[in-house]
């Protein structure tokens, strides 16, 4: 399989092909999308679906939890957690043409790179687990 991921249904784009950009008054470039989460990533679209393989490493934050309160539900205790990313993920360098689709704690851990993009436009099946997405984001 071509890291472009698996196409579905057949035919309805060439397997081969660079997945497309597209704004409303710019060329839309050919990019190549590197899948840096640990799971499939489905983009789904024009009765079409592009499945995203994960690569081997993906990126991932350090995250550190500093407990800031406790509170009461009835009779149980809740612990209310700080979390912050204390290391920025591990992200190969920038490559002209290539996004890497990342989940978003990991983008805005980086704000700064504009190759970074994660799933955005939730699809979800009727017991509210998520099967896709419609389209991608950027952090800003």
């Amino acid at each position: 399989m071509s890291m472009y991921g698996e196409m579905h249904p057949a035919g309805c784009h060439d397997p081969d092909a660079r997945a497309h950009t597209s704004t409303s008054d710019v060329e839309t470039p050919d990019v190549e999308l590197v899948n840096l989460t640990p799971h499939d990533v489905v983009i789904i679209g024009d009765g079409c679906r592009l499945v995203l393989t994960p690569e081997a490493s993906p990126a991932r934050c350090v995250i550190e939890r500093t407990q800031v309160d406790q509170v009461m539900i009835g009779e149980q205790s809740i612990s209310v957690y700080q979390s912050t990313v204390t290391d920025p993920p591990v992200l190969p360098g920038r490559r002209a043409g290539v996004l890497l689709v990342v989940s978003r704690m990991v983008a805005e851990a980086v704000p700064e790179r504009e190759d970074l993009v994660f799933p955005d436009g939730l699809v979800r099946a009727d017991d509210g687990s998520v099967i896709g997405c419609t389209a991608l984001a950027r952090i800003r």
